[in-house]
């Protein structure tokens, strides 16, 4: 016979229901459903959810009245005490809201220790431990969080590794709150952790001001429009929405980095007026960055126009300076100085050329077709920065003229972006162009697709290099033999080593060079800090881990190829293997095949010695 009431079915039903417009964000309705599922039945649940939707709505009050029937009694109620800690808080009692969070803790200890205290749905106590977690940084409580994290079960959950994160970060603790956040291993949370991960790694090296960071449910940013200055505005200056965008500018492939920058030097007060020096002197951000944060503090009164703007561009001290400028449409004494440049190019004089069209760009008037002009001579010259600026100021000027796409599609290919230089060639209509210009798209095309082509050839080979067979403690001159001659090669160009003839010899000099601390050190001082932390961690671990730990912290290998004594890699885990600090194969553990990564058994006690004497700052 079934003995469950109906009311608790229907109560029950009614919480779900709740449940998920609470996650929709419809708290009205939300708020419906558990009302009337407590009325049903007086299940806490019911009446926590409630309370939850009052002390979003913003009736704090209203939140703590509905709890104290749960707050009266003896049984432990963790979520009810977490809860009523953030109404407190919300409502400026500090001594309550701490009193609330210690009760709640005590009453989560005692439902630890007592399953029979928690009841039935001890399994949902996981989630109060976080629920408790982010109510202690909530109330500002960064080093309870962290102890609370290091204390409880439930260590392995994404949200755990980000509140940690959060706490550490907030106490100014960044290498940690990095680990903390690349601890996480559910794949809707690590793209944006490892962002975190890198934003941090960056405050800790001085590039970015420090900020604080909140405790939200999840640190993604969901936006229905790209990000740019007119989006910025409108943005809540949170540490979070500072953290994503922080993360593109210092990503070379980010698209609209010059928008990111000024907008976000723009309305971030003071914070911003800083990170906007910092960039300008930042050896890890390219020129367009550089200028949105020069038009920012133009913008802000702290530079002048026209004065000189103290800035480092490739390495060396310079200034920029922001002039206004005037668009033009067809002019006719613009139009001859362009024709002159162009006449001066086409007879093999680029530099009286490039003078002319520079002279054209300072007088004060932006005349679309002598900045593309310009900017291919900047390509020439290997003057990427500068050519990529004037031919997106130009793109915002036409952003569907076919010749402006191909110079585009050309300047990334230049770059080595080959997948945007494709998405800016896909974008050129196939008909109604002129026959020259038909004829490069087409043999820009072809040799794209061939490229492309090569790029996923490589990346096949690379995966079947990493499908042989290997041993756990593989020796370096084994490890040597077997590697690829491309590895080989940029492994030795690594260390400094003369070309010779025969690859066992070739190998043979590596080992011996490799052997020695002062070139391990010189060459894990080109390796990003990244790669030095992956290093560590296979060291950590014994000399040897499994392949997908590391890649679940440090990334992947996407888009590294195969050629890398002509493209080097650039993952993490890449650049340790090009010089052949590191090999991937296959083991069989514990009757299993998995992919590991190991570190040459020889080479282990030295790079220990040479990381733990460098520390962060090996250079």
């Amino acid at each position: 016979m079934n003995q469950y009431p109906p009311e608790l079915e229907k109560a029950e039903e009614l919480l779900e229901a709740g449940r998920r417009l609470l996650d929709e964000g419809r708290l009205a309705e939300a708020e419906k459903r558990f009302r009337k599922a407590y009325r049903c039945y007086p299940l806490p649940a019911a009446l926590n959810n409630w309370a939850m939707c009052r002390h979003l709505a913003g009736d704090h009050q209203g939140a703590l009245a509905l709890l104290e029937p749960l707050l009266q009694g003896t049984d432990p109620v963790p979520y009810s005490r977490a809860l009523a800690a953030r109404a407190c808080h919300a409502l400026g009692d500090t001594q309550g809201a701490a009193a609330a969070l210690q009760a709640a803790i005590r009453d989560l200890d005692r439902g630890l220790r007592d399953p029979d205290l928690a009841g039935p749905a001890r399994e949902m106590w996981i989630e109060y431990t976080l629920f408790i977690k982010q109510t202690a940084g909530i109330l500002g409580q960064h080093r309870l969080v962290l102890e609370l994290h290091n204390r409880w079960p439930g260590r392995e959950e994404p949200a755990a590794a980000f509140y940690a994160g959060v706490a550490a970060f907030n106490l100014g603790r960044y290498e940690q709150a990095a680990r903390h956040w690349r601890r996480a291993t559910h794949p809707a949370w690590i793209p944006v952790l490892e962002a975190f991960a890198q934003v941090a790694e960056l405050v800790a090296l001085g590039e970015v001001p420090p900020f604080p960071l909140e405790y939200q449910d999840h640190p993604a940013v969901r936006l229905k429009k790209p990000l740019d200055e007119e989006m910025l505005a409108t943005l809540p200056a949170s540490g979070s929405v500072r953290m994503r965008i922080l993360a593109l500018l210092f990503d070379p492939k980010a698209p609209e980095r010059r928008a990111l920058a000024q907008g976000l030097v723009l309305y971030t007060g003071e914070w911003g007026l800083d990170l906007g020096r910092r960039l300008l002197s930042s050896n890890r951000v390219d020129l367009p960055v550089k200028l949105g944060a020069a038009l920012a503090l133009v913008e802000r009164g702290v530079f002048r126009e026209e004065e000189p703007i103290p800035a480092v561009v490739d390495g060396r001290p310079t200034t920029l300076s922001i002039r206004p400028v005037e668009m033009k449409g067809f002019d006719s004494e613009l139009d001859r100085k362009l024709k002159e440049a162009i006449r001066l190019r086409d007879a093999g004089d680029e530099e009286a050329a490039y003078r002319l069209l520079l002279e054209m760009e300072e007088s004060g008037h932006f005349y679309p077709p002598a900045m593309m002009t310009l900017a291919n001579l900047m390509r020439r010259r290997g003057e990427l920065d500068e050519a990529q600026l004037r031919l997106e100021a130009v793109e915002r000027f036409a952003p569907d003229e076919p010749a402006v796409l191909f110079n585009l599609a050309g300047l990334w290919l230049q770059r080595g972006d080959l997948e945007r230089a494709a998405d800016y060639l896909s974008r050129i209509p196939r008909t109604g162009l002129r026959p020259d210009l038909a004829a490069k798209v087409a043999e820009l095309e072809a040799y794209l697709s061939a490229e492309l082509a090569a790029d996923r050839l490589g990346e096949i080979w690379r995966e079947e290099e990493d499908e042989k067979p290997i041993r756990p403690n593989i020796t370096l001159l084994t490890a040597l033999s077997r590697v690829p001659v491309q590895w080989l090669n940029a492994a030795a160009a690594a260390f400094g080593l003369p070309p010779v003839r025969l690859r066992k010899e070739r190998a043979r000099r590596l080992a011996e060079a490799m052997r020695d601390p002062e070139r391990l050190r010189e060459v894990l001082a080109q390796v990003s800090p990244e790669a030095r932390d992956a290093l560590r961690y296979v060291l950590d671990q014994g000399g040897w881990c499994k392949l997908s730990a590391l890649t679940r912290r440090f990334g992947n290998q996407e888009g590294d190829g195969f050629w890398w004594d002509e493209q080097p890699p650039t993952s993490p885990i890449g650049q340790l293997r090009a010089r052949c600090l590191l090999m991937v194969g296959r083991a069989a553990l514990n009757g299993r095949r998995h992919r590991i990564a190991v570190v040459p058994a020889e080479l282990r006690p030295l790079l220990a010695t040479v990381l733990a004497t460098g520390g962060d700052h090996i250079e």
